[in-house]
């Protein structure tokens, strides 16, 4: 993929060493980096750019790709499945259920913006490194390449996310839908209400101006026990993704369609990378989406100003070339 970084690289820098594991990691990852780049590339802005770019796309993108599909636990009744239907079920056969009396649902369907359980940071092909690899368990380079990058905000991030995969009770926090939704998009936080007493009540607030998130900030009930590490993490990428504009680079890439002229390259291109993803288990089938009444599988169709657009679902890619009179 070609380095092009339309977020602020050097302020991505500044966060890490600022929120994460410190300037000396900072600079460790750098010689790293330099050291596995071709020499004629060997200089100290390439370098820079370079990890920019694999944390945005082979840590935050797979993040939040994976917590836009499997963020909710899945409640029975919920659009039509029950709670087998989990997409978090792959890393790890866990299958929880969701609480009737939290998350109930009616004859029409679940209620708009009921209590739902949230994970933190949903089973994904990273935490599954903390398991041995096994035919059913491939530990897929995706992951290690995360949990490389993972390092740079928290040395012990990795372990702890396959520590606290299944475990609900510090990794699940309960949200109303509206803000589950921005919370698995990274666009809001929990945090401590008071910054002064770390270990205090909690509540959830938009990360920077969100025009779709109108809601004050909510506290959580004070008998909410989450891994307050885990919510910090979760906090700084967001802040991160905010503060940088990176979110916004990899909101456009999961908005579910890709143009034409994205799909010339040999396998770098963006397409080749969001493919790799749903390979590797990052991407699963969002149940959000089906709510949300957006059609399942692939396919195809034009955007709002005429141009052939690919959808990506289930590791498929169909194009469908614009025809006159073809249906969108």
């Amino acid at each position: 993929m070609a380095l092009e970084a339309p977020f602020d690289h050097e302020r991505l820098l500044a966060l890490l060493a600022a929120l994460g594991a410190g300037e000396e990691a900072v600079q460790r990852a750098l010689r790293e980096q330099a050291t596995n780049e071709p020499a004629s590339t060997q200089d100290v802005a390439s370098a820079r750019r370079r990890l920019a770019h694999d944390v945005v796309f082979q840590l935050f993108l797979p993040f939040k790709a994976i917590s836009e599909a499997a963020g909710e636990l899945p409640v029975a009744g919920d659009d039509g499945t029950d709670s087998a239907d989990s997409d978090a079920d792959s890393f790890g056969g866990h299958s929880p259920a969701g609480s009737p009396a939290l998350a109930s649902s009616t004859q029409n369907g679940p209620a708009v913006n009921c209590p739902v359980q949230t994970y933190i940071f949903p089973p994904s092909p990273l935490t599954a490194l903390g398991q041995p690899a096994s035919d059913d368990n491939p530990h897929v380079q995706t992951a290690v390449e995360a949990a490389r990058c993972l390092g740079l905000l928290d040395p012990q991030a990795a372990a702890l996310l396959q520590r606290t995969a299944h475990d609900l009770a510090a990794n699940t926090v309960m949200l109303h839908r509206d803000w589950s939704h921005a919370f698995a998009r990274f666009e809001a936080a929990v945090e401590p209400q008071d910054p002064d007493a770390p270990g205090g009540d909690l509540l959830i607030r938009a990360v920077g101006k969100q025009s779709l998130l109108q809601e004050e900030p909510f506290p959580l009930p004070s008998t909410s026990s989450p891994e307050r590490r885990l919510l910090a993490l979760h906090a700084n990428i967001a802040r991160i993704l905010h503060e940088t504009r990176a979110g916004a680079v990899v909101d456009g890439l999961l908005s579910d369609n890709v143009h034409a002229e994205d799909l010339a390259g040999d396998g770098g291109t963006r397409v080749g990378l969001l493919m790799q993803l749903r390979l590797d288990g990052w991407c699963p089938a969002s149940r959000r989406r089906r709510r949300r009444g957006q059609r399942s599988g692939a396919g195809g169709g034009l955007d709002d100003v005429g141009k052939p657009i690919f959808w990506i679902e289930d590791a498929r890619l169909v194009h469908e070339e614009a025809r006159e009179g073809s249906p969108v």
